[in-house]
């Protein structure tokens, strides 16, 4: 295929230009942050490297990638780094904001990335589920060896945006919540990264966008 057929494979009537400006952009709360990035094809797959800015500084960096595989338009979160100075400033959220909504108007229907460190109970809050059965049985064991009740009996079902919303209600407020301790115990028995994705056809996931202000009711309801 030629390179332009591999692009339109990948974005529908989308161009490489696109996915410059869906990627690149100032933060919409704050504009003293802005995002720049580099866009190529290489072989099938769009590669997105990327840089986060405060004023003219560097302050974090970022790797996407597109493509088509196993019959399916699919987006990679491979990185996303954000200084610790610059945390906490809704940086991520603006920017994943910004590209769903690309996603979206691609047809891309899938996101998936690795979450590493704190990264199994961040994702969960924008609506991230676990890919792999044997880490919703580990943490189906988890949850039990704390007495959570109602466990689901099939690994299947447990959710982990519904995971990371548990709380203990006696828990002293100076300590993190219940159901992001019990991800962050998920990541360390796991001992490694711990693969997770976001389905963009999935009206429950879409609802939790929605609850968390990333998407708007109206693009809930055509999606």
């Amino acid at each position: 295929m030629s390179s332009e057929q591999i692009v339109a494979r990948i974005l529908g009537e989308g161009s490489l230009n696109d996915v410059t400006d869906a990627f690149c952009g100032i933060h919409g709360g704050n504009r003293a942050y802005r995002w720049d990035c580099d866009v190529s094809l290489h072989g099938e797959v769009i590669t997105i490297d990327g840089q986060i800015y405060c004023h003219e500084s560097v302050v974090g960096e970022f790797k996407r990638r597109l493509c088509f595989q196993k019959g399916e338009r699919r987006a990679e979160h491979v990185k996303l780094e954000i200084e610790r100075a610059h945390q906490d400033r809704d940086i991520a959220k603006h920017h994943y904001r910004k590209i769903l909504r690309f996603y979206k108007h691609s047809a891309i229907r899938f996101v998936y990335l690795d979450a590493d460190v704190d990264g199994p109970a961040v994702w969960p809050q924008f609506a991230f589920d676990l890919r792999l059965r044997k880490d919703k049985e580990l943490l189906a064991r988890i949850m039990r060896d704390h007495k959570i009740e109602n466990v689901p009996k099939a690994a299947e079902k447990i959710f982990a945006p519904d995971v990371v919303a548990i709380v203990d209600d006696d828990d002293p407020p100076q300590i993190e919540p219940l159901g992001i301790r019990l991800l962050k115990e998920l990541r360390v028995k796991a001992d490694r990264p711990l693969p997770m994705f976001l389905d963009l056809e999935n009206t429950y996931q879409w609802t939790l966008l929605v609850e968390s202000g990333i998407m708007s009711v109206e693009e809930q309801n055509d999606a």
